[in-house]
């Protein structure tokens, strides 16, 4: 920091502004995204289903983010006092915001690798894919297969982590198969986003897909993946899919 040559020891009443408000600017920063990354963790162990792309999932960087916060209030306190804070105040103070600005802009590749990809885009593609899995088992044995998980394992098939989260855990992708003669469009109690829905007909010669996604963020409802018509997504083995309205959406009306 540079100091008052004069006195050597208390800086200028220019210089003592100055480091006030660089200083401020620092309790500024850490305690916006404290409170940013509480209300994350809030929602992340509180709400059954979110998506938090910027999640902070390590609990030492909001840590940090505090004593950043902490460290600056009181530089700033002894600035404001016409003091000059001490080098190794100074020091974590600038050496904490240093490091957290290169961690926020290049070293969270957990939030990158969330983020790369917006769930819709992502539960799209695993859609397209089963379609093209589903065609290759039908070619091979002549009818499709009554569950999907029978496909479990084969490249692109959707098995792990989802993009969302809930309760504290980050949520996996889900497969509920059954027999019918059309696309389910009534979702299940308990169902969470990233479960997708598998109906075989009863001579399994044809099929229909449909998923779930969180239709909205950080928090939302869920829902049906809709097309940009706004109707419900339907793969679907046939040419043409028909869509009854009447059914209801998913538990709940929503």
């Amino acid at each position: 920091m540079a100091v008052n040559r004069t006195s050597g020891r208390t800086p200028s009443r220019k210089l003592a502004f100055i480091n006030a408000g660089l200083y401020l600017g620092c309790v500024a920063v850490g305690g916006l995204v404290v409170a940013s990354s509480a209300r994350a963790l809030l929602l992340f162990y509180r709400e059954p289903v979110t998506y938090l792309p910027g999640l902070p999932r390590d609990f030492w960087l909001v840590g940090l983010e505090l004593l950043l916060a902490l460290l600056g209030a009181l530089a700033l306190g002894r600035a404001l006092a016409g003091e000059r804070p001490s080098f190794a105040l100074s020091a974590g103070v600038w050496g904490l915001m240093s490091a957290l600005l290169a961690y926020w802009m290049v070293g969270n590749p957990g939030a990158r690798e969330i983020s790369a990809l917006h769930p819709r885009a992502e539960v799209v593609g695993h859609l397209n894919t089963l379609a093209v899995l589903l065609k290759d088992r039908y070619r091979q044995e002549g009818r499709y297969p009554e569950s999907l998980e029978v496909l479990a394992g084969r490249t692109g098939f959707p098995e792990g982590p989802t993009p969302w989260t809930g309760r504290g855990r980050r949520l996996t992708y889900q497969h509920v198969s059954e027999r019918g003669l059309g696309a389910r469009l009534a979702g299940r109690d308990g169902d969470l986003a990233g479960t997708f829905y598998y109906v075989v007909s009863p001579t399994r010669d044809h099929y229909w897909l449909t998923a779930v996604i969180l239709d909205g963020a950080p928090t939302g409802n869920l829902a049906f993946l809709r097309d940009t018509s706004g109707h419900p997504m339907i793969i679907s083995s046939r040419s043409s899919s028909k869509v009854d309205e009447t059914q209801p959406i998913f538990p709940g009306g929503r």
